[in-house]
């Protein structure tokens, strides 16, 4: 390439975007509005902008408020509120959309617990008749949980460290400390769980249990590997579809030893939740035991209340006291679990129709004016230029980082193409290629 055509990667990116006259760049998420939205009230979560207001594309800061008194802390953005309850453990006990159907998709907090291991049955009894239940503790039940709030740009982090007990306050030493990282549309959670040094007899370890509101009939979850025989090396699980209507006893719940990578919960074209694992596979499926398979993972029906009930247990041994190994592992020190909470972006509105279309250099047969019009015509609103490859086997394909990316002949013809489909009110677009020749 002569130095006349050579560009640095920014130049390279200013040029692009010239070409395309691509709108992000001006000034991307920003929405006009009326001067009687202007005037109006905001509503309940919602933040004050400027004339022009941000979309929920574009990140925004929260707003923390705490209520000592309610025990309450929530965090809210425009589009969805999330509540901590301090008298709780600091447990998320609401999750509100501003712009959807229901005032919470939780009807329990969301806790964790641990299950001490069953005690032996005294000879005088038999299996039948029953010992005395397992001793289960959960941070639901600490009433002081520490908990602060900090602020890093527009994300807040919220800091929990709450102790484990019995419904009767019975603290064996055992404590969860948990942040959580607001992101935009997200947080991020990391959560340790701290054993004493001498040790607690545990049969199951449960990260979240939680039941959802009975809207939320629609599911899906991507199988952990080790459960998932159909995926190649170098491939991907696929998410699996179900349906949970309480009080409907023909729909089949989840149920599976492992912790799957990914469960989405939905009202479909309402509201909806996602809830995933971090990278660190081995923290679900080695950490408790060092071997995968000792967990349990149920998504089903609940009763009372009526929801959805989800239970995440990275530990969960059999009760039974009398197995050869006892049904517990004897935990100490600290075991760490990081996963993440998704909430959609509801703006309250339906988006308009986006219809695209995409074309290439096409061997020097590029697109033409005729065929440009009629997809005007038709309602096409983008044109991408995907060409991050040699599909033709020409040497006519966008390499990575280049400008321009074709001859100079080629060259002429895109930009009449581009001139063309901005002159029909088409937005022309770009995909690269990651790795070209």
């Amino acid at each position: 390439m002569s130095k006349d055509v050579e560009l640095s990667r920014r130049g390279f990116l200013d040029a692009t975007a010239k070409a395309c006259g691509l709108a992000m760049l001006g000034g991307a998420g920003l929405a006009p509005t009326s001067k009687g939205a202007e005037a109006s009230t905001p509503a309940a979560g919602s933040q004050v902008e400027s004339p022009r207001t941000l979309k929920g594309t574009w990140p925004q800061e929260y707003t923390v408020h705490r209520d000592e008194a309610a025990g309450h802390l929530v965090l809210s953005t425009p589009y969805y509120a999330v509540t901590h309850d301090l008298k709780r453990g600091g447990a998320i006990v609401q999750i509100r959309y501003t712009h959807g159907a229901v005032s919470n998709l939780l009807l329990e907090p969301m806790g964790a617990s641990v299950e001490m291991a069953a005690q032996r049955l005294p000879h005088h009894l038999t299996k039948q008749e029953g010992g005395t239940p397992p001793i289960v503790l959960s941070d639901l039940h600490d009433s002081s949980p520490s908990v602060s709030v900090t602020k890093s740009g527009k994300r807040q982090t919220v800091a929990v460290e709450a102790a484990l007990r019995t419904p009767q306050a019975n603290n064996l030493g055992l404590r969860t400390r948990t942040t959580y990282e607001y992101r935009w549309g997200f947080i991020k959670i990391h959560k340790e769980f701290v054993f004493p040094a001498e040790g607690i007899r545990t049969a199951g370890l449960t990260v979240l249990s939680t039941v959802f509101h009975s809207t939320l009939t629609h599911h899906g979850h991507r199988p952990n590997v080790f459960e998932n025989s159909d995926v190649g090396p170098f491939g991907i699980e696929k998410v699996r579809w179900g349906e949970t209507r309480p009080g409907r006893y023909f729909d089949v719940e989840v149920a599976t030893r492992y912790v799957p990578r990914y469960i989405v919960l939905a009202n479909p074209g309402i509201e909806g939740i996602e809830w995933f694992v971090s990278d660190d596979l081995s923290q679900w499926n080695y950490q408790m035991t060092g071997q995968p398979g000792t967990g349990n993972t149920t998504l089903g029906p609940s009763m009372k209340p009526l929801g959805i009930r989800l239970s995440i247990s990275p530990l969960s041994l059999p009760s039974n006291p009398d197995l050869d190994r006892g049904g517990f592992v004897n935990l100490n020190g600290r075991y760490s679990f990081d996963y993440y909470l998704g909430m959609p972006i509801l703006e309250g509105y339906a988006q308009r129709r986006w219809l695209e279309r995409s074309f290439g250099p096409n061997r020097g047969q590029w697109v033409s004016d005729d065929e440009i019009r009629r997809n005007a015509e038709s309602g096409v609103v983008t044109m991408t230029l995907h060409n991050d490859g040699d599909s033709n086997g020409d040497g006519l394909f966008w390499r990575d980082g280049t400008y321009p990316p074709y001859p100079p002949d080629e060259m002429k013809k895109m930009e009449h193409v581009l001139k063309t489909c901005h002159e029909c009110g088409i937005k022309p677009e770009f995909t690269f290629c990651r790795s070209g020749g």
